[in-house]
């Protein structure tokens, strides 16, 4: 009787195992209805037309079907084969033959759909393959570069650097013609940057083609039409950029175009015909508006693209390439625009293409028009928390402060009376002026003004004594801090730095910026102490070979330093150290691990230093205090998430401020059937 059963279990598998044609039907509807896996979705629709010879209305159906999905892929050609192949093949069935017919030649272009295709936490650096397969992707979480299929949504790393190498990894990345390998850029804190290149399969490890003492970033921007060269913009050690081409044999170059430090080719992008490149540059120093440029790929000529008052960005060659795409702010929101080019010269003017496209980043168009982009989404706010400044302990839980633009603000910073605070509120992409709004928050009236500033800004804010202006660091390949008018937006420059991360602080009586250098050839880090009248500086502290130095804080009667010193690579320590603002011997006050510590500041008192602690393990900072003359850390009542950005403590002790993100999100995109679109509006 056991046997008969397993016999019977043994026939009946198979019979199981096998899908008729309608549940083959179901399941790509069901994928349709998802907006999901759309191509797997017209695999399964072509295997019901394949098995439906006894149900030919099913098989009509399927076939008009796949039609429609071709056409929501933006493959027309495919989509009209479809409903050719429903009237040739299904004649018998009307209603079919009748919808398919609507379809064919004169009816009207299908709407532009965008939809998403994947998220991660840890995905930056991305790149499309050019037949819309894969993405190619640095992993935040490991530092390594890998690939997502686009089909399955299965991630593979194609490099293992290991845990042990933290401060180095995989950066921007662009795909070869063939699909078949991978430039990308592998960055290393303690040597310059090189230029990389691996197959899609990983196999054999990869090669590296540009490693240069004297180019201290690369990022490569495209592969030739031959797959012979790539495209790149280098950041020199003298402070220039260059966009060059680098052979993907031996790593020599071709230099097209050299800039000054302050002008950086973002976003280059190769037309199809590999004629052409366009790319933004901003358009001044003080500025962060940018206009787009077309270069001769020989770098015989250039020509101005666009050149407007707004943030214009983000070029990409549509892939006939007979216009350029890309982003504005001359409207309310960042919108999508473009312009006809025509042997490298615009043609006409540009046209808006998708309004409200929000903050997102162009990958480029795959061969079948499916234009990619990537959204980040960063939920980040400014919270604050009351403190006793005697007992240290909680007097009120933290409430987050901003009421307009919520999950967009960061980075506060209190007024020297504890009157207001400043922060910068994200109101349009990740670049340009309207990336980071200063707003300044009356804390007694909680009324709220936008500082009408242009610049480039980056972080931190600070303010100078009499709350009427602030001091705003402001990036590119080097750094700048000007004083800012907060009513007017008036910009005077206070000192042009090394683009090292400055980390800048004021001393109380606003008189001196002390700020972070660093030194390649000596592998060390120095504070130091730049008079604003006089324009003299000192250097108060420099820090061992190998050691980084983080987040100056001065105390409230100017006369001491607190900061970090971190060494990363040997014995992987991080120190709270103070010592006198004029210079002088520094002492340890708190040793850990790396990473450990987060943002000291001081006392209203000048008695203590207060730090944030990580709490590795439960993914909390929890804020301790420490007596300013050594002693031990006392842990206070406050935790916040691990993701701690800057933290602002009021001159009086009273009132602590802080901006925390959740996980940082890269959402990918896809817009289909927008060369219709970009047709008709040409």
């Amino acid at each position: 009787m056991r046997l008969s059963v397993m016999v019977l279990l043994v026939v009946a598998i198979p019979v199981l195992a096998e899908e008729g044609p309608r549940q083959l039907f179901e399941r790509a509807r069901m994928l349709e209805e998802k907006n999901q896996q759309l191509d797997q979705a017209i695999q399964l629709y072509g295997q019901v037309v394949s098995g439906a010879k006894q149900e030919p209305a099913l098989g009509a159906r399927a076939q008009y079907q796949q039609g429609v999905l071709y056409e929501r892929l933006g493959r027309q050609a495919e989509a009209q084969r479809a409903y050719r192949a429903v009237v040739a093949e299904f004649a018998g069935q009307a209603e079919a033959v009748r919808m398919a017919k609507a379809k064919i030649d004169g009816a009207a272009p299908p709407a532009m759909v965008a939809r998403q295709l994947w998220t991660g936490p840890g995905v930056g650096g991305s790149a499309v393959s050019p037949d819309g397969r894969f993405l190619s992707f640095w992993d935040r979480e490991t530092g390594d570069l890998a690939v997502h299929d686009l089909a399955t949504g299965e991630n593979r790393r194609l490099t293992n650097k290991g845990p042990e190498a933290k401060l180095e990894g995989a950066g921007g990345s662009v795909v070869s013609p063939d699909a078949r390998q991978i430039a990308y850029a592998w960055h290393n804190q303690v040597s310059p940057s090189e230029l990389r290149v691996i197959g899609v399969n990983g196999a054999g490890g990869p090669r590296v083609i540009l490693r240069n003492p004297e180019v201290q970033y690369i990022e490569p921007a495209a592969w030739s039409p031959d797959g012979k060269q790539i495209l790149a913009v280098l950041s020199r050690r003298d402070g220039t950029n260059q966009i060059a081409w680098i052979s993907a044999t031996d790593g020599s170059r071709q230099v097209l175009k050299s800039l000054p430090g302050w002008r950086y080719p973002r976003f280059p992008s190769l037309s199809p015909d590999g004629r052409f490149i366009a790319y933004d540059l901003q358009q001044r120093e003080d500025s962060a508006e940018s206009d787009i440029f077309l270069l001769a790929a020989d770098g015989s000529r250039e020509v101005p693209l666009i050149q407007h008052p707004a943030h214009d960005n983000s070029p990409v060659w549509t892939p006939d390439g007979k216009q350029v795409l890309f982003g504005s702010t001359r409207t309310a929101n960042r919108s999508l625009w473009a312009i006809t080019v025509a042997d490298g010269k615009p043609l006409g003017a540009p046209r808006q293409i998708k309004p409200d496209a929000g903050p997102l980043h162009p990958l480029g168009f795959a061969r079948d028009g499916s234009f990619y982009y990537s959204l980040w989404k960063n939920m980040e706010d400014v919270f604050v928390a009351e403190l006793d400044p005697v007992s240290g302990k909680l007097v009120s839980s933290p409430a987050s402060v901003p009421e307009r633009f919520v999950g967009r603000n960061l980075d506060p910073a209190w007024s020297p009376d504890g009157q207001y605070l400043a922060y910068y509120s994200m109101r349009g992409g990740r670049y340009g002026p309207a990336a980071r709004m200063i707003v300044v928050r009356s804390m007694k009236t909680g009324e709220e003004h936008d500082v009408p500033s242009r610049l480039d800004h980056r972080s931190p804010i600070r303010w100078f004594p009499g709350n009427s202006s602030l001091l705003v660091p402001v990036g590119g390949t080097g750094w700048k801090f000007y004083r800012v008018d907060v009513k007017t937006g008036e910009a005077t420059l206070v000192l042009a730095a090394s683009r090292f991360v400055p980390d800048p602080v004021l001393s109380p009586d606003g008189k001196a910026l002390y700020y972070l250098h660093g030194s390649q050839e000596t592998k060390t880090a120095s504070i130091r102490a730049h008079d604003i009248e006089s324009r003299q500086e000192k250097e108060v502290f420099r820090s061992p070979e190998g050691h980084l130095i983080r987040h100056p804080a001065v105390s409230t009667d100017g006369r001491q330093l607190v900061f970090q010193l971190i060494d990363p690579w040997k014995a992987r320590t991080a120190e709270i150290r103070v010592m006198p603002a004029e210079g002088g011997e520094s002492r340890v006050l708190v040793k850990g691990a790396f990473p450990y510590f987060a943002q000291a500041n001081w006392s209203a008192d000048g008695r203590y230093v207060l730090f944030f602690k990580a709490d590795l393990k439960n993914k909390l900072n929890e804020l301790w205090r420490v007596p300013a003359e050594g002693g031990e850390p006392v842990k206070l009542d406050l935790a916040v998430p691990a993701q701690l950005r800057f933290v602002s403590l009021q001159a009086d002790g009273r009132r602590i401020a802080y901006s925390t993100a959740e996980s940082e999100a890269v959402e990918l995109w896809v817009i289909q059937n927008l060369l219709p679109e970009l047709r008709a509006a040409r």
